[in-house]
């Protein structure tokens, strides 16, 4: 129960905690005031009962001498019956020394008891019973006991007087109380005020997060000083929080837009495009979305380093929003990427118009320090809601309509049409059919002869990768490895070639067939991989094919993109033991100054040299120069696409001894490339 009690108590608010605290204390003290004056008033009224009835004793003990003396009962009950006419006198007697009763007066109360014909009485003294008092007192003369005087007197003129007393002590302590009440509810609010001045400010800067309330000071007490903390700790959370509002406001920038330009990001960028959505679909009007990359930035940056390649994305951006109205919006999508929104559009022919200008103002040349550099810029466009009526929409088919640009030789704008989602989903089909392709095994490997022109033999094979594809049949690489290359499908594709055209080598040479390289084309982006050389030890390993037994041919633009990269991964792989050759050279822009650094040991010319090396003079011009300038370099030749005997003898004249194409055979599957090893060279 005190628990229940106490856990109320500690619910009750401040101020009627002191109002409880004050009234208690109060009650308490003026309880025991009150208790303390009633057992005085108490003591009092006694003390005076037993005076007033000793002093009528004594006086009637003094007059009551004479009688005894002379045995004058008459006098002695005289003398007691004007004694007992006194209100508060119940009865009245005398008694002899030897306790016989001399005179007495109206006596109900009878106080003695007669014992074997004596009568006993109490001492001298006073004596309180119930409902009176006693009073013995002795007769005296000269030192001589004569008797003693007993009166009886009622206590309740005493009682009245008590009561009467103690109900003035009690209305005095009820308005005392309340008055201490009275007082406790004024005298709170010098504690209680304070307090709840600041419990509502920190209930409302709780509330609000209104961090510039203050309390006002009340006094220089504990109260005051702790006010005065509150208001100092207000002061240090105002200036965090503005110091977080700013710090927040600053990230909320950083969020919404990018660092290096301070242009909006991607982030910002579908906010703003989705309001222009809406601010479209509600006015009825046209909004275009431009899609803008950087032609051939990678190129800047790998040679002039990245921090040219951040202070031209700053001047592209500048001169970006310079190119556009206040109510249009640019902003930096990624990389070398950006997005420009055109709102209102009355006319198709506005759009044209802002992205020749754009156009226009990227090919001026850019000073960037020490650099002078020229670039140019692809852009697709997509409109609403011609083309899309969403965000992810615009942003997907302005996207396309970017690349469709590139294709078209960049530095030129496209606009967006049905064609290219077609396009784009056929490449989608194309990259899930290469998926499964991969997981069926639906890839497959032809092989085709490479031979000596001179003496016929068989020299070396070429593995080509084909896909088997269940409904479209068989698919030249022409047909899906861009998309491949694109998707990074090409990495696990091109390990499936690598160990399948090592594990087959391997097993010509185990069937008996002489040892003979087998050549596996090497794509660009298996080429930059860092698991290459991985890769390719790995398929060595596994098929226990000697590393001489493998060639790569790598194409000639590949090594070209970034000559020092290129001229360390060669290595790398020459190292191994593996043969390198130049593929398709002829088409590229090689110098002979690189060239000649490059660990390889074979130069394949063009088919399409050869294709016309008879009646094209150039063609035959570059043959005949290529042919040259191996033999000069100690490298071997190999010309592709050798289909007729003009071809041969063409190649042959000048100085060619190598080739391979339809002339000697087909790419053969596994089985008839067997068949045409034994047609050759018959196991031993």
């Amino acid at each position: 129960m005190r628990g229940v009690v106490g856990l109320n108590f500690y619910n009750f608010t401040i101020k009627s905690k002191i109002i409880s605290i004050i009234m208690v204390t109060s009650c308490l003290v003026l309880l025991l005031c009150f208790i303390g004056f009633v057992a005085h008033q108490r003591l009092v009224l006694r003390d005076a009962l037993v005076a007033e009835l000793r002093v009528i004793a004594e006086t009637v003990g003094s007059n009551c001498v004479a009688p005894l003396i002379f045995n004058d009962v008459d006098s002695a009950r005289e003398i007691l019956a004007a004694v007992a006419a006194k209100k508060q006198i119940l009865s009245a007697c005398v008694h002899r020394e030897d306790g016989t009763l001399f005179a007495e007066f109206s006596c109900p109360v009878p106080t003695h008891q007669v014992i074997s014909g004596k009568l006993f009485h109490h001492e001298s003294g006073h004596h309180f019973f119930n409902r009176y008092l006693e009073m013995i007192v002795p007769v005296q003369f000269e030192n001589d006991r004569l008797g003693t005087v007993c009166l009886e007197a009622s206590i309740e003129g005493m009682e009245e007087k008590f009561y009467q007393a103690a109900g003035l002590g009690g209305l005095g302590l009820l308005v005392s109380v309340a008055l201490a009440f009275l007082l406790a509810t004024r005298l709170q609010k010098v504690i209680s005020g304070p307090i709840e001045n600041l419990a509502s400010a920190m209930h409302n800067v709780s509330r609000e997060k209104d961090y510039s309330r203050r309390v006002e000071p009340c006094s220089g007490d504990e109260l005051g000083s702790l006010i005065e903390s509150f208001n100092d700790m207000l002061s240090q959370v105002q200036l965090r929080d503005l110091e977080l509002q700013k710090n927040q406001e600053s990230l909320r920038y950083l969020a919404n837009h990018d660092a290096l330009t301070k242009l909006p990001n991607r982030l910002l960028l579908g906010d703003r495009l989705q309001q222009a959505i809406s601010k479209a679909r509600r006015s009825q009007q046209k909004m275009a979305l431009m899609f803008l990359d950087l032609d051939r930035f990678k190129n800047i940056n790998d040679t002039l380093g990245h921090d040219v390649g951040d202070i031209l994305i700053c001047q592209v951006a500048r001169r970006l929003g310079e190119s556009i109205r206040a109510s249009d919006s640019v902003a930096r999508f990624g990389g070398d990427e950006f997005v420009i929104i055109l709102e209102e559009i009355h006319d198709l022919n506005h759009i044209s118009q802002v992205t020749e200008k754009v156009l226009r103002s990227i090919e001026q040349p850019f000073d960037l320090g020490e650099h002078q550099v020229f670039v140019t810029a692809s852009i697709g466009v997509a409109i609403f809601k011609d083309d899309a009526d969403n965000v992810e929409e615009i942003l997907k088919y302005a996207d396309m309509a970017m690349y469709r640009a590139k294709e078209r030789g960049r530095n030129n704008f496209q606009f967006y049409t049905a064609e290219m989602n077609e396009r784009v989903q056929k490449l989608i089909d194309i990259e899930n059919g290469l998926r499964r392709a991969l997981n069926l095994g639906q890839f497959v490997l032809h092989y085709q002869p490479q031979m000596d022109l001179l003496s016929g033999r068989l020299i070396g094979i070429e593995a080509l990768l084909r896909w088997n594809h269940p409904e479209l049949g068989l698919i030249e690489p022409e047909g899906f490895i861009s998309q491949a290359e694109e998707s990074g499908l090409i990495i696990p594709i091109g390990e499936w070639v690598l160990k399948t055209a090592c594990a087959q080598n391997k097993s010509w040479h185990e069937m008996g067939f002489p040892p003979m390289a087998v050549a596996v084309n090497i794509s660009p982006r298996q080429f930059r991989h860092r698991d290459l050389i991985r890769s390719v030890s790995c398929a060595l390993e596994e098929s226990g094919l000697e590393s001489r037994y493998l060639g790569l041919e790598i194409t000639e633009s590949m090594v070209m993109h970034d000559v020092e990269i290129a001229t360390e991964i060669m290595e790398d792989l020459s190292a191994t033991g593996v043969k390198l050759a130049i593929d398709d050279f002829g088409t590229g822009y090689s110098s002979l100054g690189y060239l000649k650094r490059f660990p390889i040991k074979r130069l394949k010319i063009d088919r399409t040299f050869v294709r016309d090396v008879n009646s094209n003079s150039n063609d035959s011009a570059i043959a005949s120069a290529i042919v040259a300038m191996a033999r000069s370099m100690n490298l071997e030749v190999v010309a592709e696409g050798i289909e007729t005997e003009t071809h041969l003898n063409c190649m042959v004249e000048k100085g060619c001894v190598m080739g391979q194409g339809y002339f000697f055979s087909r790419p053969l599957l596994p089985a008839d490339m067997e068949d045409f090893l034994k047609m050759l060279t018959p196991i031993s």
